[in-house]
């Protein structure tokens, strides 16, 4: 009883280190999309590109930002 309750044991503290690398992971790719999405508005609001680019790479960055 006390190897299977062992072997549990491991196996959830493994499962929860590789969901927390994860974690980490998506925090990071969330992090650079945001930095993406800030330089296409920076340059929307400066006239450095046109509303359709604007458009077109805003609806792709803020798709890949949610859920």
């Amino acid at each position: 009883m006390w190897k299977i309750k062992a072997e549990c044991r491991t196996s959830v503290q493994r499962e929860v280190k590789n969901n927390h690398k994860k974690v980490i992971e998506k925090q990071q790719q969330l992090a650079d999309i945001e930095e993406k999405l800030f330089t296409v508005e920076e340059k929307w609001i400066r006239n450095g590109i046109i509303k359709g680019t604007y458009e077109r790479w805003y609806g792709n960055y803020n798709d890949r930002s949610l859920p």
